[in-house]
């Protein structure tokens, strides 16, 4: 499970900055990966792999005037038109998202391994940034991640 925040500055058509974003987001999802480089000779404890997968996002997202805050429009409330901070937040909005990614894992011994991981995750809809109707086809965001893997044996 991915939770998270997503945000950004949107332009205008005469491209100055005039709103802004914020999407809260949780996001379920299946994966499947390949090695694409595992273990030779030369780099014994190196794995290199790529995943694809599929998952389903529930987020809530409000687009706001950058000067004077005025919200514009929301997406995933039961009241869209309401202008206030206390917005109805039952009412999750729910869409598939694709998934393009790799890893790589370096051994450290037997049982443990630093992990970085990056994806590319591609909605269904443009709706993640609350301008419903417009700009692009789809949403996308990325996702980046370190870690340690600790394997049970």
């Amino acid at each position: 499970m991915l939770t998270g925040t997503l945000n950004g500055i949107r332009y205008d058509e005469r491209g100055c900055y005039q709103r802004y974003f914020v999407n809260t987001f949780q996001e379920v999802d299946v994966t499947t990966a390949f090695d694409i480089f595992k273990n030779n000779k030369e780099f014994n404890n190196l794995t290199i792999s790529g995943m694809v997968g599929l998952g389903v996002i529930k987020y809530r997202s409000v687009l706001r005037s950058l000067l004077t805050d005025r919200l514009i429009s929301a997406v995933g409330y039961a009241d869209q038109k309401h202008d206030s901070r206390e917005l109805d937040a039952s009412n999750m909005a729910a869409d598939l998202v694709g998934i393009l990614g790799g890893y790589i894992s370096y051994g450290l011994h037997r049982n443990f391994e630093l992990v970085m991981e990056h994806s590319y995750r591609i909605s269904n809809s443009s709706k993640l940034d609350a301008i419903v109707g417009k700009g692009s086809f789809t949403d996308a965001y990325s996702f980046t991640s370190f870690g340690i893997n600790y394997k049970l044996n």
